[in-house]
C-alpha cells in the first residue's frame, strides 16, 4: 500500500498536473482552431474559384427531419448544392412532398428548383434571416375530402398543444423572409364533396 504524499511531494505533484492539463487544453484549442481554419480555407477556395459545394451527404438527415416536422413524406431527388456567392445560396432540385396518412398515395407538392439566399451574420446569433427564396416549377395538388378536411394542413384541425408537454426550443429563431419569387407555378384544387376541380397557373 502506497504511503500518503508528504507536503513537499504534494507541492511538486500539483504543478505537474497543472502542466499536463495546460498541454491538453492547448492541444484541444489547436485542434479546434485547425479544423475551423480548414473549413474557412475550403469555403474561401470555393468562393475564389467559384466551386459549388455538394451537400448530398446531408440529404438523408434533411429528408428525415422534414418528414417528421411536416408529418408527411419529404424527398430530395435532385442535387443539393451550396453556391459560392455573396451571400451564399443553397440550391435544391427535385423536391417532392407527399400527402399525409389517410390520403391518396400521391404528391401534395412537386418542386423543380429552389434557391435560398441566407444572411450570414444573423446565423452567428442563432437567428435565421432569409434574404430571398426563388422557386421555379412548383406544382401543388390541393384536395378537400367529403368532410371538408384539406390535405395541406399540418396536424388535425382544432388540435391544441398540451400546455404540460415539454417544449423543445428551435435551434434557430426565424427572423424574416425578405423576398419570395415564384415562377412557373401550377395549382390544382379538387373538392371531393362537389367533385369540382379548379386550376390556377402563372409564369
Amino acid at each position: 500500500m502506497s504511503e500518503p504524499l508528504q507536503a513537499d511531494q504534494e507541492a511538486t505533484a500539483r504543478p505537474r498536473k497543472a502542466g499536463i492539463l495546460a498541454r491538453v487544453l492547448g492541444w484541444s484549442v489547436a485542434l479546434v482552431g485547425g479544423l475551423l481554419a480548414a473549413l474557412v480555407l475550403i469555403a474561401g477556395v470555393a468562393m475564389v474559384f467559384a466551386i459549388p459545394i455538394d451537400l448530398s451527404a446531408a440529404r438523408g438527415r434533411i429528408e428525415a427531419a422534414a418528414s417528421t416536422a411536416l408529418e408527411r413524406p419529404f424527398y430530395i431527388e435532385g442535387a443539393l448544392t451550396l453556391l459560392p456567392t455573396l451571400p451564399p445560396v443553397l440550391q435544391v432540385e427535385g423536391v417532392r412532398l407527399g400527402n399525409p396518412v389517410g390520403w391518396p398515395d400521391a404528391d401534395l407538392a412537386r418542386l423543380s428548383l429552389a434557391r435560398v439566399q441566407l444572411a450570414i451574420l444573423p446565423l452567428l446569433r442563432d437567428e435565421l434571416r432569409i434574404d430571398e427564396i426563388a422557386v421555379e416549377g412548383l406544382e401543388l395538388q390541393l384536395e378537400t375530402n367529403v368532410a371538408g378536411e384539406p390535405n395541406w394542413l399540418i396536424g388535425k384541425p382544432g388540435e391544441a398543444t398540451d400546455a404540460g408537454a415539454e417544449q423543445i426550443p428551435p435551434a434557430l429563431r426565424f427572423i424574416e423572409l425578405r423576398q419570395l419569387t415564384l415562377r412557373d407555378v401550377d395549382i390544382t384544387h379538387r373538392d371531393a364533396a362537389t367533385g369540382k376541380t379548379s386550376e390556377l397557373g402563372f409564369i
